[in-house]
């Protein structure tokens, strides 16, 4: 059975997810700009180590549902299947943060543990709606979505810092428009598109099954969100939340970059795997190589900018104490250009299929990056970060391109035979 596209709406699809991202992106890093401006350096580190302490936990709960449904080409799970799951696995994630957060001795988490938690789950129910939208390449109303969300973040905390002197009122403001955007947009617009509504009618066997073919891409996430964020944890406990608040300001702007390349990547997997299923390989390495060249282009042109308009912008978009960390940050975003390679192949691999391989890559990946971390960070700090960084991310891209390279051969000689 052949998989039909749509014909020349790629670069229409690529200016809808980059719009959408874009904007969520751009939230995403004006958040930590204006907690930095209006908050202390505490604040702003408490508020970072917090996110970093959950999202290990929902990237592994979440299953990579996303992936799931849009690569689902043929549509054989029932959406309420993966509504049904998310709910749950949404529970058990905010029932483990509360757990860590009882045994955390600073009392100061607690508030943005709970917050950010509540937060992440109506994301979660929000992507469900919009992978939908992505499966069948309507990524318009898949960026209105996150032009939404994205705005309702930089309203919200803006309020909540300006006019109430709370950061934790600008995140309850933020739970109140997520919940209003789902409600009468995203559901709306499932409900309808495909003449019907959610329900908890998926049986629970199907349930299973999806939990056990979700949760080795859920553990990768895993596996990718502590390699994101072991840096943090080290720069914590060695060098205290000053340094930690810092640099995950800093890595904040990286985070805009991966944003734009997320936009791409959810545009080119249902493509690639839908090349990949039919075995047109070379159209798959055409659009492979172009989704490459492309996440190379951006992880440059990042650390570019930053060599011309480094100091001038740390200064203007967050405060003066991390103007002075603009050397530090060009040299992070050149060594993030390996960032962008490593997560383009991620996306081509995943588009592949090859979802069970991706757990050991990442897991060899983290385990070099726990003791180099506590090697170096310890005595070189932020340097130490750059260091552990370089040689992580290398190591990712040879294994990852060694693995692609070895299954496109062995589909081209089984086809050839």
């Amino acid at each position: 059975m052949q998989l039909t596209l749509k014909k020349g709406s790629l670069q229409r699809n690529v200016f809808f997810m980059m719009l959408g991202n874009g904007v969520f992106a751009f939230a995403q890093w004006l958040q930590i700009s204006l907690i930095s401006k209006y908050s202390s350096i505490d604040t702003l580190g408490y508020f970072t180590l917090s996110l970093s302490i959950i999202s290990p936990v929902f990237m592994l709960t979440g299953l990579q549902i996303r992936t799931l449904i849009v690569t689902d080409s043929d549509s054989k799970i029932d959406f309420n299947t993966f509504f049904k799951v998310r709910l749950f696995t949404s529970a058990v994630s905010l029932i483990v943060v509360l757990i860590i957060g009882f045994f955390l001795s600073n009392t100061s988490l607690y508030p943005f543990l709970l917050l950010l938690s509540v937060q992440k789950i109506l994301e979660g129910i929000s992507e469900l709606f919009n992978s939908k939208q992505q499966q069948q390449e309507k990524v318009e109303i898949l960026a209105q979505s996150l032009f939404l969300k994205g705005l309702s973040i930089i309203l919200s905390v803006w309020m909540g810092l300006v006019f109430f002197k709370s950061l934790y009122i600008g995140l309850i403001f933020i739970l109140i428009f997520f919940f209003l955007i789902i409600w009468l947009n995203d559901y709306r617009n499932y409900k309808n598109e495909y003449q019907r509504k959610v329900d908890f009618s998926a049986p629970f066997l199907d349930a299973k099954r999806l939990i056990i073919s979700g949760l080795p891409l859920g553990l990768v996430l895993l596996i990718l969100s502590l390699n994101a964020n072991v840096s943090k944890y080290f720069l914590e406990a060695f060098c205290g939340t000053e340094k930690q608040a810092i640099y995950s300001s800093l890595s904040y702007i990286l985070v805009l970059g991966l944003f734009i390349l997320d936009s791409l990547g959810q545009t080119f997997v249902p493509r690639l795997s839908k090349y990949y299923y039919n075995e047109e390989l070379v159209y798959f390495r055409k659009y492979a190589f172009i989704f490459l060249i492309l996440s190379i282009l951006v992880g440059v042109s990042l650390f570019i900018l930053s060599l011309f308009f480094g100091e001038i912008a740390l200064k203007f978009l967050f405060n003066s104490k991390i103007g002075e960390y603009s050397h530090f940050l060009s040299l992070y975003l050149l060594v993030s250009v390996l960032v962008f390679v490593a997560s383009s192949l991620g996306y081509t691999l995943t588009a592949m299929g090859e979802f069970k391989i991706q757990p050991y890559i990442n897991i060899t990946v983290l385990v070099v990056n726990v003791l180099l971390s506590f090697l170096l960070i310890k005595d070189y700090e932020l340097k130490g970060v750059l260091i552990v960084l370089g040689v992580c991310f290398t190591i990712q891209i040879l294994i990852t391109s060694f693995i692609i390279l070895n299954r496109l051969n062995a589909k081209k000689n089984k086809k050839v035979s």
